[in-house]
């Protein structure tokens, strides 16, 4: 079986919300909406599934590593695709949070962030502009060990879907910080959209960086 994996947090509003483009478009994918990312990681790597194709989208649990918390996906989140050579599109959905669980005591509480509650047992925080250059040193250190072809997506306008002016966890003056460490630590090919994340745009590059793997040879035909 061949399969695109794609990952995007639809299930806190984070990022995914055209993910459902991307569904239409493909066959063969495996998508995980915000899920188990162990899981869907785990998945990747049984033998009778070729992995043509990651589209990584949803980094949430990689900021949530970076930062200490214990909502992770261990540490070696970002590694697996890149050291197999799988040709891999990477967007830094969700990294401007820190995900806690609620029912422990917390060292990001009281120190005047935006918050929000997803329910009574999980809660985020946004992360501050030092945390997020932090954050952006973390992904070009993991996107750097990467043998096969990567396209990191960067969108300019906000990365899921509480980062929006007039939302609740718009951070504006962080989330330029995390662009400027960005643009100035590039080690793969950097594109960088005048969008937000969940828009038309962000999905449209995302296909059109994968049609052309198609076209050169690197994804079979008939997955773009």
């Amino acid at each position: 079986m061949i399969i695109v994996g794609v990952t995007a947090g639809r299930s806190f509003g984070q990022t995914g919300t055209r993910v459902g483009e991307l569904r239409e478009l493909m066959t063969g994918q495996l998508a995980n909406d915000g899920g188990n990312i162990k899981a869907f990681w785990s998945r990747l790597k049984k033998s009778d599934l070729q992995t043509t194709a990651v589209m990584d989208f949803s980094l949430q649990e990689l900021a949530n590593h970076c930062a200490g918390s214990i909502v992770t996906a261990g540490a070696d989140r970002l590694e697996d695709a890149g050291r197999r050579g799988t040709p891999q599109i990477v967007a830094p959905g969700a990294i401007d949070m820190i995900d806690f669980p609620t029912w422990r005591e917390s060292r990001w509480g009281g120190e005047g962030r935006n918050y929000h509650a997803h329910n009574r047992l999980l809660a985020s925080v946004t992360a501050t502009a030092e945390e997020r250059r932090r954050v952006a040193r973390h992904i070009a250190e993991k996107l750097s060990l990467g043998a096969g072809p990567t396209v990191y997506l960067v969108p300019q306008h906000g990365i899921e879907g509480w980062d929006r002016k007039g939302e609740q966890m718009h951070a504006p003056e962080a989330l330029a910080a995390f662009l400027d460490e960005t643009r100035r630590l590039r080690v793969v090919r950097l594109i960088e959209l005048d969008a937000h994340i969940n828009d038309l745009a962000f999905a449209e590059a995302a296909l059109a960086i994968l049609g052309d793997w198609v076209l050169q040879g690197r994804v079979p035909k008939g997955l773009a």
